[in-house]
């Protein structure tokens, strides 16, 4: 009777070299968490921030570093995950910047101790910036610029254009509270996309670890 045998060889090598991968697996996991992070906040300073907000030139610091750029104070910044950090290891994601909060949830944004002023003429449209010079406590160091009541009795602040008593132009009314809609959604656009690229960023990672991974003798 015609038989076959096989024979199948290097199975403690495969067993050393399985060991050494579980070993790596703390900072695989680490790894593909921190890599997925840095994905994700270049989806989010590239793509999701420029679709939202009008950025360019927009709270500059001292230094010229745009508000939202990582690295700076209110930057879109990550903390890292760590491989002694077990199980509970995560990469975070986020700005310290406090006005973002009802960006992403939407609510009703009240001034500390005062009125909120809303933009009217201080900027040339919807989609432009107001310049530091025209923001309201600068504003109204100029000596043109002056507060009174609306018709509707609200208060607002206008800026003198001309010499002719008319010649005012309305820049701001100030509101006890002003709704603000969700319009970030921060929060949904970086997990739908985490839970898409995790996986694959994973098994990259897993598989340099493979490719680094020699057998112990």
């Amino acid at each position: 009777m015609a038989h076959a045998s096989f024979t199948l060889t290097g199975i403690h090598e495969a067993a050393a070299l399985t060991k050494d991968i579980a070993r790596q697996l703390p900072f695989i996991t680490s790894k593909a968490l921190n890599e997925t992070g840095k994905k994700l906040q270049k989806l989010v300073t590239q793509k999701l921030l420029p679709e939202k907000f009008i950025l360019a030139g927009r709270q500059r610091p001292a230094r010229g570093a745009p508000w939202w750029k990582p690295g700076t104070a209110l930057g879109f910044n990550l903390k890292f995950a760590r491989k002694t950090e077990g199980e509970g290891m995560n990469t975070v994601l986020g700005s310290r910047a406090d006005w973002l909060a009802l960006q992403e949830t939407g609510g009703t944004k009240r001034a500390q101790g005062g009125r909120v002023a809303v933009p009217e003429g201080a900027r040339k449209s919807l989609y432009d910036i107001v310049r530091a010079s025209r923001r309201p406590r600068r504003l109204m160091q100029n000596r043109r610029a002056f507060a009174r009541p609306l018709a509707d009795g609200r208060e607002a602040i206008f800026l003198r254009t001309g010499k002719n008593p008319r010649d005012i132009s309305l820049m701001y009314v100030l509101e006890p509270e002003v709704p603000i809609a969700p319009i970030l959604t921060f929060e949904h656009t970086t997990t739908a996309e985490a839970s898409k690229i995790i996986g694959q960023t994973f098994s990259e990672e897993f598989y340099k670890a493979i490719k680094s991974t020699k057998p112990a003798n």
